[in-house]
């Protein structure tokens, strides 16, 4: 079986930091404040370009290494190995800012966190898990978790946000690792004995 894997918001805590970043330089700049609850950290305040690439020059390799782990994620990483599963991991990173791979890999690497494949930049998840033959994707992000479901790729919405997602054949919607480790085991995916 062949896993895929979001890291932002799934693996490291990155999502959480980046929120916290944003509206802190929100107040530093004494701007007006949140102006929607958009899944994007850069599209929640009423920035001008000038402010979004500041955030991005200033913030988004801070916030890769400030970033821990989402609890349970390297464990169940690791179950999922131990099973015999490839790990695929499917990012967007680098499509901001190329420099955030290499700080990627080396957060990845300090956490001793395994997988046997990495695809970063990757815009369109749905026609890349359908090319490497995805069983399973793991993702934070509402728009591409609909995608997926709708494209009928297996897909766990890894719920990080206010957002609701009809679950269907297609789509499960979990809160945690601790959930998602039950779904695995019920589902005949791992084995923990």
């Amino acid at each position: 079986m062949r896993i895929g894997i979001d890291i932002d918001g799934v693996i490291l805590d990155y999502e959480r930091m980046m929120r916290f970043y944003a509206a802190y330089y929100d107040v530093l700049i004494g701007a007006n404040g949140k102006i929607n609850d958009d899944f994007s950290y850069l599209n929640m305040y009423d920035w001008n370009k000038w402010e979004k690439e500041d955030f991005i020059s200033n913030y988004l390799i801070l916030g890769t290494n400030n970033c821990g782990l989402v609890p349970g994620s390297k464990e169940v990483i690791d179950l999922l190995h131990k099973n015999g599963i490839e790990i695929v991991f499917i990012t967007a990173r680098g499509s901001i800012n190329k420099k955030t791979k290499d700080e990627v890999l080396k957060t990845l690497k300090k956490y001793d966190i395994y997988y046997d494949n990495i695809y970063f930049e990757v815009t369109d998840k749905l026609r890349i898990c359908k090319e490497l033959g995805i069983d399973l994707m793991i993702d934070d992000h509402p728009q591409i978790c609909n995608s997926l479901r709708n494209g009928k790729v297996r897909t766990i919405y890894f719920k990080d946000c206010d957002v609701q997602i009809k679950e269907n054949n297609y789509l499960v919607m979990i809160n945690d690792w601790g959930e998602l480790l039950r779904y695995l085991v019920k589902n005949k995916i791992i084995n923990i004995t």
